[in-house]
């Protein structure tokens, strides 16, 4: 009975889910106010600044920011989960 009464963000899958449907709302609406290409150009080559050094570091800037979706959509969750299991 117990498992019945308890909150709804005290399951873990309920946190990742939201926390998914979180990054993949801000993906279209960045999708959508910048366009497909411009929007994962950012991510996957960032080509951009005033001099070489910084056209060159920003490449795996990009590459980092990627994996930084990632590592949100975990950090999302476990942290609802952490907060409603507290």
């Amino acid at each position: 009975m117990h498992a019945y009464l308890r909150p709804i963000n005290s399951d873990m899958n309920t946190t990742v889910v939201l926390a998914v449907t979180t990054i993949f709302v801000a993906q279209m609406t960045g999708i959508f106010k910048k366009g497909l290409f411009h929007h994962f150009g950012h991510y996957l080559f960032n080509w951009s600044g005033s001099s070489l050094v910084e056209k060159i570091i920003n490449v795996p800037v990009g590459w980092i920011h990627f994996l930084g979706e990632f590592t949100r959509i975990l950090s999302l969750s476990v942290r609802l989960f952490a907060n409603i299991f507290a």
